[in-house]
């Protein structure tokens, strides 16, 4: 690690962000995107069990769509429960997402809107 990247991580320690790095020999061949998703996903359990304040009740995003991959239930992404077991339902290289549907359990996606002409 150089020593501006080294200054960086300290920087943003210091702002109060939390920073995880692993190198690649620590990797030992794992797909660091892999790692980042579950980390994510389990960085954010890990939050909600030990945050000491509320979360905010809106988020950027929350009013966005989200419809399930397999029954087609649409709901807005802050209604929906979190996804378990992502490692195992993600396909590599397939896109993320960490919300499953209510009704069914299975993933929901973003719903792209088309891009008005």
């Amino acid at each position: 690690m150089q020593p501006e990247q080294r200054e960086m991580i300290d920087k943003l320690r210091n702002e109060g962000y939390a920073v995880v790095i692993w190198n690649p020999d620590e990797l030992r061949g794992a797909n660091p995107s892999h790692i980042e998703d579950i980390v994510t996903e389990r960085g954010n359990i890990a939050i909600d069990d030990l945050a000491t304040e509320p979360e905010e009740e809106a988020h950027e995003g929350d009013a966005e769509i989200f419809r399930c991959d397999n029954c087609g239930h649409e709901a807005p992404y802050g209604s929906l429960p979190p996804a378990k077991d992502l490692e195992a339902r993600i396909d590599p290289g397939g896109i993320y997402t960490n919300v499953e549907c209510p009704e069914c359990g299975a993933l929901c996606y973003p719903v792209v809107k088309p891009e008005s002409e």
